[in-house]
Protein backbone atom coordinates (compact mmCIF):
# COMPACT_ATOMS: atom_id res chain seq x y z
CA UNK A 1 0.00 0.00 0.00
CA UNK A 2 2.80 2.44 0.68
CA UNK A 3 3.51 1.86 -3.52
CA UNK A 4 0.13 3.30 -3.78
CA UNK A 5 0.71 6.20 -1.44
CA UNK A 6 4.14 7.10 -2.89
CA UNK A 7 2.18 6.87 -6.76
CA UNK A 8 -0.08 9.12 -5.92
CA UNK A 9 1.71 11.76 -4.02
CA UNK A 10 4.16 11.98 -6.64
CA UNK A 11 1.54 12.20 -9.73
CA UNK A 12 -0.36 14.77 -7.53
CA UNK A 13 3.00 16.93 -6.86
CA UNK A 14 3.13 16.56 -10.89
CA UNK A 15 -0.46 17.83 -11.77
CA UNK A 16 0.17 19.92 -9.09
CA UNK A 17 -2.99 19.08 -6.89
CA UNK A 18 -3.72 16.39 -3.73
CA UNK A 19 -4.19 13.38 -3.85
CA UNK A 20 -7.60 13.58 -2.27
CA UNK A 21 -8.28 15.34 -5.37
CA UNK A 22 -6.81 13.11 -7.89
CA UNK A 23 -8.80 10.28 -6.13
CA UNK A 24 -12.23 12.45 -6.93
CA UNK A 25 -11.16 12.64 -10.51
CA UNK A 26 -11.21 9.20 -10.65
CA UNK A 27 -13.87 8.27 -9.37
CA UNK A 28 -15.88 11.01 -11.27
CA UNK A 29 -14.38 9.04 -14.21
CA UNK A 30 -16.50 5.92 -13.65
CA UNK A 31 -19.64 7.80 -14.48
CA UNK A 32 -17.96 8.95 -17.91
CA UNK A 33 -16.95 5.21 -18.51
CA UNK A 34 -20.69 4.37 -17.66
CA UNK A 35 -21.99 6.49 -20.15
CA UNK A 36 -18.93 4.96 -22.57
CA UNK A 37 -20.01 1.43 -21.60
CA UNK A 38 -23.71 1.97 -22.65
CA UNK A 39 -23.36 3.39 -25.78
CA UNK A 40 -20.92 0.30 -26.60
CA UNK A 41 -23.91 -1.78 -25.38
CA UNK A 42 -26.34 -0.13 -27.62
CA UNK A 43 -23.97 -0.60 -30.58
CA UNK A 44 -23.67 -4.44 -29.74
CA UNK A 45 -27.42 -4.40 -29.62
CA UNK A 46 -27.86 -3.29 -32.99
CA UNK A 47 -24.92 -5.30 -34.38
CA UNK A 48 -26.82 -8.38 -33.13
CA UNK A 49 -30.43 -7.27 -34.37
CA UNK A 50 -28.91 -6.67 -37.97
CA UNK A 51 -26.87 -9.93 -37.94
CA UNK A 52 -30.39 -11.79 -36.80
CA UNK A 53 -31.87 -10.08 -40.15
CA UNK A 54 -29.32 -11.19 -42.03
CA UNK A 55 -29.19 -14.35 -40.82
CA UNK A 56 -33.10 -14.95 -41.52
CA UNK A 57 -32.39 -12.80 -45.18
CA UNK A 58 -29.18 -15.38 -45.61
CA UNK A 59 -31.82 -18.67 -44.89
CA UNK A 60 -35.35 -17.06 -46.90
CA UNK A 61 -32.94 -16.72 -49.93
CA UNK A 62 -31.04 -20.15 -49.46
CA UNK A 63 -34.36 -21.73 -49.49
CA UNK A 64 -35.89 -19.50 -52.44
CA UNK A 65 -33.12 -20.60 -54.55
CA UNK A 66 -33.07 -24.26 -53.91
CA UNK A 67 -36.31 -24.72 -54.80
CA UNK A 68 -36.78 -22.30 -57.82
CA UNK A 69 -36.08 -24.45 -61.26
CA UNK A 70 -33.25 -22.76 -62.91
CA UNK A 71 -31.99 -23.46 -66.38
CA UNK A 72 -28.76 -24.63 -65.52
CA UNK A 73 -26.34 -21.34 -65.14
CA UNK A 74 -24.12 -20.39 -62.65
CA UNK A 75 -26.15 -17.29 -61.24
CA UNK A 76 -28.09 -20.22 -58.62
CA UNK A 77 -24.51 -21.33 -57.33
CA UNK A 78 -23.36 -18.30 -56.82
CA UNK A 79 -26.43 -16.64 -55.22
CA UNK A 80 -26.78 -19.66 -52.98
CA UNK A 81 -22.64 -19.16 -52.04
CA UNK A 82 -23.50 -16.08 -50.84
CA UNK A 83 -26.63 -17.00 -49.05
CA UNK A 84 -23.96 -19.09 -47.15
CA UNK A 85 -21.90 -17.01 -46.51
CA UNK A 86 -23.98 -14.41 -45.23
CA UNK A 87 -25.69 -16.78 -43.14
CA UNK A 88 -22.14 -18.34 -41.82
CA UNK A 89 -21.11 -14.78 -41.03
CA UNK A 90 -24.41 -14.07 -39.37
CA UNK A 91 -24.53 -16.67 -37.02
CA UNK A 92 -20.67 -16.21 -35.73
CA UNK A 93 -21.87 -12.52 -34.85
CA UNK A 94 -24.69 -13.84 -33.13
CA UNK A 95 -22.43 -15.98 -31.11
CA UNK A 96 -19.86 -13.61 -30.20
CA UNK A 97 -22.05 -10.71 -29.34
CA UNK A 98 -24.03 -11.72 -26.25
CA UNK A 99 -20.36 -12.72 -24.51
CA UNK A 100 -19.13 -9.00 -25.04
CA UNK A 101 -22.76 -7.62 -23.99
CA UNK A 102 -22.15 -9.89 -20.98
CA UNK A 103 -18.48 -8.64 -20.10
CA UNK A 104 -19.76 -4.99 -19.95
CA UNK A 105 -23.22 -5.47 -18.03
CA UNK A 106 -20.29 -6.38 -15.41
CA UNK A 107 -17.98 -3.30 -16.43
CA UNK A 108 -21.08 -1.20 -15.51
CA UNK A 109 -22.14 -2.81 -12.44
CA UNK A 110 -18.61 -2.95 -11.52
CA UNK A 111 -18.42 1.16 -12.09
CA UNK A 112 -21.83 1.84 -10.73
CA UNK A 113 -21.64 0.02 -7.58
CA UNK A 114 -17.85 0.22 -6.66
CA UNK A 115 -16.09 3.07 -8.21
CA UNK A 116 -13.17 2.69 -5.73
CA UNK A 117 -12.48 -0.59 -6.72
CA UNK A 118 -12.08 0.60 -10.30
CA UNK A 119 -9.59 3.88 -9.01
CA UNK A 120 -7.62 1.41 -7.19
CA UNK A 121 -7.07 -0.77 -9.95
CA UNK A 122 -6.70 1.44 -12.09
CA UNK A 123 -3.75 3.15 -9.87
CA UNK A 124 -2.63 -0.54 -9.13
CA UNK A 125 -2.30 -1.44 -13.17
CA UNK A 126 -0.04 1.75 -13.19
CA UNK A 127 1.95 1.17 -10.58
CA UNK A 128 3.09 -2.33 -12.08
CA UNK A 129 3.85 -0.84 -15.89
Amino acid sequence: MSDLTIFLTALSEKLGTTVEHLWGVLIKQTKVLIVQYIGYQVLLLAIFIIALYFLGWGFDSFHTIANTVYEYSGDKVNDQTASVVVSVFSIIVIIITPFLFWENVISIITLSKNPEYWALETILNDIKK
